[in-house]
């Protein structure tokens, strides 16, 4: 655990190897006695490292199962919501003054509109849907959604009787006025007879669309003779249930309440229509017919309900996800060992993550949607597999020149285990500690899923760094000791290395002639800050060698082979003194990363609401249908607004956001309010004029605001009035007494009335609690279809806002608190918060990368093309989002933040070794200096690339689209990723340098004087030992 501190140690206080600016030849760095503590304490007790390990993270991982760390939340409808915005709280403070209004003996008698039950017909043949049979056939069809019991509890209450409101618009009750679904076939008179006066009301209602036109398809009215080919059913239920006094209090119970009666309702048309689910497609994927009919359904719950059953369906495509990881670890490695224990770890670092996050963070909220860490923890956690298991193989030979070419001496494998400590865990600490804080920037994400992905993502990526540092050396040393030192059963080959009794005879007399100390010289020139001296063995180009003769080479898969046979000296193709190659591949991605930050630019919300089921899937069909395919014929599907006199806000204390449906606060009413005063009654009986006067926003149906419909305009004070004034003239409501103006609109409220408002509608219009009038409600509905472009919903929020400050301006000062509030207000501010939180997480992440990066490689000029390289990365998978006609929504946000994440990763793998380099590997020249971290770091980079891709592969298998969308973002963003960080990144480095120590932080502190603070004189007598740039360019 001292490892990750130590890393951070300044340069200036004594940091690792030739980076130490401090004379400290005779005392270690804090950094290089952490890293040998560590790898000494592994190489020697590696099974019990390994094994306590693992028993470790089984016993977390149980503990997870007892504790119901994995349990998910209850999902609800405000997960996507922001509850701090005033949009959420002004919506609420409406619901809950409404429900405290009406009381609990009017339960039921708001509509529902989440809950709403659409049923749509289509009858292929070019006549009329309109038949004796196959009205009946839509009859028994519709019986099926009465016929479970648990109706009669979440029914729409008839405010007038207290029985289930009837069902007026089903094709059912048109045709047979009743609801008892015997489904008797009509005669072919009264079928006829009842569509007559449907269309006939279709035809006349050209201005708004009445009840007849709700039955209709688009094209009837260009029909002669007047006929439907489609028909539709509209059913609502009621809220709050019974019990329950707000909609907005106790929602998950009122949310399990209506989720049992739709499952109900589901079991039954699964059977009616004989319908199930494959492998991978739902089977609402298919079409559903009876008797000629195709059928579809439709309402919010029962999508909220396929989305949870889908989800659990898509993750377990990350089983194939974890086979592909596998076998392409198994092949990179060429271990099973190493592999099936390294996928192990990385497999339980998300219940361990589980763990903590639910205990120790105590977040009690988890969904489906965390789950989504898998594919990234897969990618992530190895890539650092692959960098030890590559620092390891590239570990020999320098351990080998530390023990004179004993490969049999006991300090080869501590030697071993600490080069390859030393040459990854730095670079690894690095990529995690920017990908952690890159996943952490979306705790400024206002929406509450997105905020909590980040901090799973960002708990994994750091338990997976403590296992790459504890678990995967213990795990390589084993498989060492097992298979390639003892040669377990005699299947394995002996590590080639080693010879008989040992010992390397030329490597020995090599050593020995160049004075070599061994034993405990050897540990202090691996402890001292400066080169150790076995070092000078590569400055003569002296080859280790075996008994025979024969030169030890270090370990080549297939990539390393290809980075140093092929991409390397294709990069360093040199014409008449011009890097051709280099100069092209810098120009290009130059070029197509500007027009990337172009298009990025240009992204923005997207104009259609957001859609997580395939576009073959039963519901998204219909909800187009229901805006394509019908006459509107109802107000539901257009944009609704009240305005809120008397409500001064919302209070949420006691309010967990991390449970957000439950304990959501209460109203918060204006004591001032007075609405007996006569300035108050004229100013709201003007509002409600001014509303039916203003004028419509971009993209709405009608050119007024309203929807021309009468029933778009609830407003009870010109119906007050006049009631009043029939039983009080000469009095008028301005002009009575204060006691009996009360008296007589508490009366109106009460009272069953022929003006158009239903005692429901009073109810929740005109807000008496407790005998004491609270609040007064206008009703609208816009001109603006609730499917509508995001922007124009945007203005529509504006343009009532605007008009509630007109009203609240007419109001006496003591009661003019007025607002406006409507659902999708609340989702406008959503995309918003969306939009905001994404680019404020990338105003924190690119400082903070630029910061590591400074740290990882100590040079400014590196870091700086570093930034740019992660910027045009950045900018190109955005701009690609954008020229696709993709917009930024749910899926690109995260992405966004991944994209950062994983560029950050191979630009520092790869800046890293051109600075080891120059200040481990004394390569001076930017030529010898790229070849150096060409042929050690891009094969591995390209590793890791490859093997995240095969993480997101089966990404593309999953049914809702959120699941997709992020596998083809996260594949666009290792294609950009590896593109720029061994193509732009690398180009620049082989065409422009740095060369040696400049822009190094100590270039820069002897450009201001204070180089002595840093120990200049040990960095001179340091570079004195540089290898001359024409035997690097030889090496090279």
């Amino acid at each position: 655990l001292l490892v990750p501190c130590c890393l951070w140690v300044p340069p200036f206080v004594g940091s690792a190897g030739s980076l130490t600016y401090i004379k400290m030849e005779q005392r270690p760095s804090c950094k290089k006695s952490c890293f040998l503590s560590a790898s000494n304490f592994i190489a020697r007790n590696p099974f019990k490292v390994m094994f306590s390990m693992l028993i470790l993270i089984i016993l977390i991982s149980m503990a997870g199962i007892f504790s119901g760390s994995y349990t998910l939340s209850e999902q609800s409808q405000y997960d996507w919501d922001i509850p701090d915005s005033e949009t959420s709280k002004n919506l609420e403070a409406i619901q809950d003054a409404k429900a405290l209004a009406s009381g609990e003996q009017l339960s039921r008698q708001q509509k529902a509109d989440f809950p709403s039950f659409f049923l749509m017909y289509d009858w292929g043949n070019d006549e009329s849907i309109f038949t004796p049979e196959n009205v009946k056939t839509i009859c028994e069809i519709e019986a099926k959604f009465f016929e479970p019991s648990r109706y009669q509890k979440v029914c729409l209450i008839n405010g007038t009787s207290g029985a289930c409101q009837n069902p007026e618009k089903t094709v059912t009750w048109v045709f047979y006025g009743n609801t008892d679904f015997t489904c008797n076939l009509l005669s072919e008179a009264e079928v006829n007879a009842t569509a007559t006066v449907l269309y006939q009301d279709a035809i006349d209602d050209t201005t708004w669309e009445g009840d007849g036109s709700f039955f209709m398809d688009s094209a009837t009215r260009t029909r002669s003779p007047v006929y439907t080919k489609r028909t539709k059913s509209q059913i609502r239920l009621g809220e709050p249930l019974d019990g329950y006094v707000s909609p907005n209090r106790d929602v998950l119970d009122q949310q399990k309440e209506y989720n049992k009666f739709y499952e109900d309702v589901q079991s039954n048309y699964f059977s009616l229509f004989s319908m199930k689910d494959e492998f991978q497609r739902s089977a609402y994927r298919e079409e559903q017919s009876r008797n000629g009919i195709n059928v579809a359904w439709y309402s919010g719950t029962l999508i909220q309900i396929e989305v949870s059953r889908l989800i659990i369906g898509d993750l377990t495509l990350a089983i194939l996800s974890i086979l592909a990881v596998f076998l392409w670890m198994w092949y990179h490695v060429k271990s099973l060992w190493i592999s099936c224990f390294s996928m192990m770890q990385i497999v339980l670092s998300l219940p361990v993550t589980f763990v903590i996050y639910r205990n120790v963070y105590q977040i009690p909220y988890l969904s489906a949607f965390h789950f989504l860490t898998i594919f990234l923890v897969l990618g992530i956690g190895a890539d650092d597999v692959f960098v030890f298991v590559d620092g390891w193989r590239l570990a020999k030979m320098d351990a080998l020149k530390m023990t004179g070419g004993n490969a049999r001496d006991p300090r080869y494998l501590e030697d071993r285990m600490y080069a390859a400590y030393a040459r990854t865990i730095e670079a690894v600490f690095n990529t995690s500690f920017t990908t952690i804080v890159a996943f952490l920037a979306t705790i400024v994400s206002p929406l509450l899923p997105i905020q909590t992905f980040g901090v799973i993502a960002a708990t994994a990526i750091f338990i997976n760094f403590l296992f790459v540092i504890t678990l995967t050396p213990a795990i390589v040393m084993t498989q060492y000791i097992i298979f390639q030192k003892n040669g377990f059963c005699g299947c394995c080959k002996k590590d080639d290395e080693e010879s008989e009794n040992g010992q390397v005879v030329a490597v020995k007399s090599a050593v020995e002639s160049k004075g070599v100390k061994s034993g405990k010289s050897i540990q202090m020139s691996r402890l001292g800050s400066g080169p150790t001296e076995t070092k000078e063995l590569k400055e003569d180009g002296e080859p280790l060698t075996d008994r025979d003769g024969n030169e030890h080479k270090s370990e080549e898969n297939f990539l390393e082979y290809i980075s140093k046979h092929y991409y390397s000296p294709c990069m360093r193709t040199d014409i008449k003194g011009w890097h051709v190659v280099a100069v092209g591949v810098a120009i290009f991605f130059l070029v197509y990363g500007i027009v990337g930050i172009s298009f990025a630019a240009q992204l923005s919300t997207p104009d259609d609401a957001t859609n997580f089921l395939p576009d073959d899937h039963m519901f998204t069909k219909a909800t187009e249908s229901l805006e394509d395919d019908y006459l509107a014929g109802t107000l539901d599907r257009y944009v609704s607004v009240d305005f809120a006199f008397g409500i001064a806000g919302f209070d949420r204390s006691g309010f967990n956001r991390f449970i957000p449906a439950e304990n959501r606060g209460k109203v918060v009413f204006q004591d001032t309010f007075d609405f007996y005063q006569t300035q108050s009654q004229i100013a709201f009986n003007t509002s409600c004029t001014l509303a039916r006067q203003k004028g419509s926003v971009d993209g709405s149906d009608f050119s007024t605001l309203l929807h021309p419909d009468p029933e778009a305009l609830l407003c009870f004070y010109p119906l007050f009035e006049n009631w009043f004034n029939a039983r009080n003239s000469p009095e008028t409501p301005t002009s009575t007494t204060r006691t009996k103006f009360f008296t007589e609109l508490q009366l109106y409220r009460n009272t069953t009335t022929s003006d158009g408002l239903s005692n429901a509608d009073k109810q929740r219009l005109i807000g008496f609690i407790d005998g004491q009038l609270k609040f007064v409600l206008i009703e609208t509905t816009s001109s603006l279809k609730q499917n509508s472009a995001t922007k124009n919903k945007a203005k529509l929020k504006d343009t009532y806002t605007d008009l509630a400050g007109e009203m609240s301006s007419m109001m006496p000062t003591d009661s003019n608190s007025v607002f406006a509030a409507g659902s999708e207000f609340t989702e406008v501010t959503t995309e918003e918060g969306i939009v905001t939180g994404f680019f404020q997480g990338l105003a924190i992440v690119f400082p903070v990368a630029f910061v590591v990066l400074i740290i990882a490689t100590h040079n400014i000029l590196v870091s700086m093309y570093a930034i740019l390289s992660i910027g045009f990365i950045v900018s190109c998978v955005l701009g690609l989002i954008k020229m696709a006609g993709g917009a930024l929504g749910i899926s690109e946000s995260v992405a966004g933040v991944i994209v950062i994440g994983f560029s950050v990763d191979y630009v520092i793998h790869l800046g890293h070794m051109f600075v080891v380099a120059y200040h481990e590997e004394k390569i001076a020249p930017h030529l010898g200096r790229f070849t150096f971290a060409a042929e050690t770091m891009a094969g591995t980079v390209i590793a890791g690339g490859i093997t995240t891709l095969g993480a997101a592969l089966p990404l593309f298998g999953c049914q809702l689209t959120f699941f997709p969308d992020m596998g083809a973002l996260m594949a666009t963003t290792i294609a950009f990723s590896l593109c720029y960080s061994i193509g732009f990144f690398m180009a620049i480095l082989l065409l422009i340098g740095p060369d040696g120590d400049f822009t190094d932080l100590l270039w820069f502190a002897k450009l201001c004087g204070i180089g002595h603070w840093f120990g200049e004189a040990h960095s001179n007598e340091k570079s004195k030992k540089m290898e001359s740039k024409e035997q690097i360019d030889r090496v090279a």
